[in-house]
């Protein structure tokens, strides 16, 4: 595990792509996940409704998109206020210019905007954002326009996890598919 960093959503830097951030239950995500929803808005300036938020579960995505609210509210009261000694550390980040490049009244402007465009905010399952995309590119995805994903349909997951396991597995190299076939590898 050498050259694993612990994640500070306060301290890393925020970068253009793809980042995975892994995390057991109860290690902080929620809390990880609002405060660099935050710091895009306010540093980065990225709107409310360019920022896709998923989760797993409905109740997960009600939390999170109430801990965000309110986490965006909570910001902008504190930045108006003299900083105070226990103050979070993403507050304490916005305060400092150097480190954001961002005047504080920029970043109150940025969060006000936000919380006032907040019903825009893209918080999902990751169920719900695949039935808004397939809702939202009818024509392109050439399905109906009240398509729903079939929650329930173990043998169509089963399907398609064998087809992807033929299509990877049909060019590997004779040991990577021999060790492959045993019993405890499988789809």
């Amino acid at each position: 595990m050498s050259g694993l960093t612990a994640f500070d959503s306060a301290k890393t830097k925020l970068e253009k792509g793809v980042t995975l951030l892994e995390a057991s239950a109860g290690t902080g995500k929620t809390y990880a996940l609002a405060r660099i929803f935050l710091r895009l808005i306010a540093e980065e300036n990225v709107e409310v409704g360019k920022i896709l938020t998923v989760t797993f579960t409905s109740a997960a995505t009600e939390e999170l998109r109430d801990r965000i609210r309110s986490l965006l509210v909570e910001a902008h009261e504190t930045l108006q206020e003299e900083p105070q000694a226990d103050e979070d550390a993403a507050f304490l980040r916005l305060r400092d210019e150097e480190k954001t490049g961002v005047s504080k009244e920029e970043c109150l402007r940025r969060i006000k905007l936000a919380i006032t465009c907040f019903d825009e905010a893209i918080i999902s399952t990751i169920h719900g954002f695949c039935n808004r995309v397939l809702t939202e590119n009818s024509f392109e995805t050439r399905s109906l326009f009240e398509a729903q994903l079939d929650k329930a349909s173990k043998e169509m997951a089963l399907e398609g996890v064998q087809e992807y396991w033929r299509e990877r597995f049909s060019c590997v190299p004779p040991v990577v598919s021999a060790a492959a076939s045993t019993k405890s590898v499988k789809p």
